[in-house]
């Protein structure tokens, strides 16, 4: 299982650290600027908890770390770091010193460039081949020529491929990637020997979601937000990375809303999952409810949301409702939603704009699913046959 949301740079963090979003303190690509509405995009030090090679370097072991996501800026280990999607072009984003240069006369791309590369248009096939192929070549070298005891790569261009393309079609171009991956791993593990331990394993899986579920007109709706009578958008600039598309689409939603008459506002979503923080006085800059009032709306949330029904479709659309504080407790659960809820597996959680609360699509909206894989060989495990949870 993911985390909940399952959402890449919570499911990894939570993944080397051993700790949850209430504890490491990273719930989502984007974190609440203090006293203010706007979110910033993470980064390494977002992360308030120790990683696996940072425990490894205090007992005196060497890691090389390549592009697991928030790892930049990379910090200084004992071993090699390459950071993930979060490195701007023109940082150094690899630890020790010289190693970006060497990496860009290579022509890598943290991670296809996605994140930080300002670009119009879909990502090309090509270009993921491209840069599979130069990423495989490093890292057989660095597998190589290092002194490491313990390595972790993560190939996040999966996960950006199957953004675009994932149909659930096991002849696609997915499949493809795939095959391309299975090639690549089966490289490594040639290049590492068989006495290594072997773990394989996603952040999550992925679904073709046909069915959409809009927060904000939910909201709205059901009386718990209010639309700005003068609704003020800021532009969405054709040029502007991914990572500036988040935090200015955040903005646009807030901006449609009279904030001063809106109870609550929606968060991140993905996969199935969502988030609602409710805007208090004293914690939100133009807070709407009274502390005292909290527990009241929030259960009037919660009542809402689970008798949610959609015309012509049986059964429920909200399937749980979690308390942010309660599903993650700790000294940073004040950046987390204060409630995070569940739609039925087939129906997408989406958060931007939109006029309807729920739409059905002809082509499929690809995004995460709660449930990744999780496999291990190697001398330290024991082999078995059967498949577990």
């Amino acid at each position: 299982e993911s985390t909940k949301v399952p959402i890449s740079s919570a499911a990894w963090v939570g993944a080397v650290t051993g700790k949850h979003p209430g504890i490491n303190g990273v719930y989502s690509f984007m974190e609440p600027v203090e006293a203010s509405y706007d979110v910033k995009l993470i980064s390494s030090r977002s992360n308030q908890a120790s990683p696996l090679w940072r425990i490894l370097g205090w007992n005196g072991m060497r890691s090389l770390v390549f592009n697991v996501p928030v790892t930049f800026p990379p910090e200084h280990v004992d071993g090699v770091m390459v950071g993930c999607m979060l490195s701007p072009f023109d940082a150094d984003y690899a630890y020790p010193a010289g190693l970006t240069e060497r990496l860009r006369a290579r022509g890598f791309v943290p991670d296809l460039g996605v994140w930080r590369e300002k670009r119009t248009g879909k990502l090309s096939f090509e270009r993921v081949e491209e840069q599979l192929a130069i990423k495989e070549k490093i890292l057989i070298e660095l597998l190589g020529e290092q002194d490491w005891d313990f390595s972790m790569i993560v190939f996040k261009d999966l996960d950006v491929w199957c953004h675009q393309a994932y149909d659930a079609d096991l002849q696609g171009s997915v499949a493809r990637h795939y095959e391309l991956l299975d090639a690549t791993l089966g490289r490594l593990l040639a290049t590492v020997g068989a006495d290594v331990d072997v773990v394989l394993m996603s952040d999550h899986g992925f679904e073709a979601y046909r069915k959409s579920f809009f927060i904000q007109p939910w909201l709205v709706q059901n009386g718990f937000a209010a639309q700005s009578t003068q609704p003020n958008v800021t532009p969405l600039l054709d040029s502007a990375n991914l990572a500036e598309r988040r935090a200015i689409e955040h903005q646009q939603l807030l901006e449609q809303l009279d904030l001063s008459r809106s109870a609550a506002f929606g968060l991140a979503c993905e996969a199935n999952y969502g988030g609602i923080r409710l805007n208090i006085k004293g914690r939100e800059p133009r807070g709407a409810i009274e502390p005292a009032q909290v527990e009241r709306v929030r259960k009037q949330l919660i009542d809402a949301l689970l008798a949610t029904r959609i015309e012509g479709r049986a059964g429920p659309v909200v399937t749980h409702v979690f308390r942010g504080e309660q599903l993650y407790p700790g000294p940073f659960a004040a950046r987390l939603p204060d409630l995070v809820f569940e739609l039925a597996p087939d129906i997408a959680a989406r958060s931007e704009l939109a006029e309807v609360v729920y739409g059905e699509h002809t082509e499929p909206w690809s995004d995460h699913h709660l449930e990744g894989i999780f496999i291990t060989a190697g001398p330290s495990f024991a082999a078995r046959t059967e498949r577990g949870d």
